[in-house]
């Protein structure tokens, strides 16, 4: 098949590698330095938790005009970028683009995506973490997992998808209510990031006054979904990153207290402060609908940086 994965960052790295698997024709958007750097030395990304090293060449473009068509094109940008780049996206006449990663504001995505040329929309989140060192992505995943759903309830595209992924070590778990796992994903990830914050990035400095602080906070994202009628679509989750879970309290000490807390948190937090604004502006709205009490959210909130995001 012939695919388009939109960003050459960590996760659209990690993508790009594993379609390449499939025995697909992937194309790579980069940009500058990124994507000189792809095209002299290869697409390399050193897997932490496998401990090897994949170099790979790829085709890569920086710009998608409007008649460079693909079977799936895969866009895997921060949120804050996507506004930028949603009317080039509509204008293109490929079918279905894919959109990858956090975006609490899906529905509105995707009323301005489909403003322009007949496309099938879906939204999904990969599984994975990592950082850029010297032109070479350090990825980690414990084994590659993409969660993906349609907000039109438009399943069609799910066959194309399947083909695409036929031979690739990457679970995909098509859901129904994508929207409400993204929102969910926020009232995990939120909370998480204000502990990066707080303790300056290094999140050993964490004791257990923190450790449950998260949970609570996480609790109060949860109830503030639900009192808006979102039910908390994480299954494997739920449960877990709630007051007083024991469960959720070791998952947390083990992120914070082991060199995963780096790469699966801080690091992101800490270089992507306009991100994580954007998505506190996007929760800070949801909250603001109801009128539930989120104390611990409020007090680790306040270490949120002043914001760089103001608003689109």
């Amino acid at each position: 098949m012939r695919l388009l994965v939109y960003g050459a960052g960590v996760l659209g790295s990690l993508l790009a590698h594993l379609l390449l698997r499939g025995n697909n024709d992937v194309t790579l958007l980069a940009r500058g330095m990124r994507k000189r750097g792809i095209d002299e030395q290869g697409l390399v990304i050193r897997h932490y938790i496998q401990r090897k090293i994949t170099i790979e060449k790829i085709k890569t473009i920086e710009t998608l005009p409007p008649e460079d068509i693909y079977d799936i094109i895969f866009v895997v940008m921060q949120y804050i970028h996507l506004s930028a780049i949603l009317p080039m996206l509509a204008e293109n006449q490929s079918n279905i683009v894919v959109l990858i990663g956090n975006n609490p504001t899906a529905a509105e995505t995707y009323t301005v995506l489909s403003g322009g040329t007949p496309k099938n929309i879906l939204f999904g989140f990969l599984a994975a973490a990592g950082r850029r060192e010297n032109g070479t992505v350090v990825s980690l995943h414990f084994g590659a997992k993409i969660t993906l759903g349609s907000i039109s309830g438009d399943t069609t595209a799910y066959k194309a998808i399947r083909k695409a992924f036929k031979g690739v070590p990457c679970k995909l778990d098509f859901i129904e209510k994508i929207d409400g796992w993204l929102k969910s994903h926020l009232a995990i990830i939120l909370p998480i990031g204000y502990a990066c914050y707080a303790t300056g990035g290094n999140l050993k400095k964490a004791d257990g006054t923190l450790l449950h602080q998260l949970l609570d906070a996480m609790s109060e994202g949860y109830a503030v979904l639900n009192a808006l009628g979102i039910p908390v679509a994480l299954e494997s989750e739920d449960g877990w990153f709630r007051s007083g879970s024991r469960r959720g309290y070791l998952l947390l000490k083990l992120l914070c207290k082991t060199p995963l807390g780096k790469l699966i948190a801080s690091d992101h937090a800490m270089s992507a402060i306009p991100e994580m604004q954007a998505l506190n502006t996007a929760f800070d709205a949801l909250k603001k609908q109801t009128d539930i009490t989120t104390l611990e959210w409020d007090k680790l909130e306040r270490f949120m940086p002043v914001s760089f995001y103001l608003g689109k």
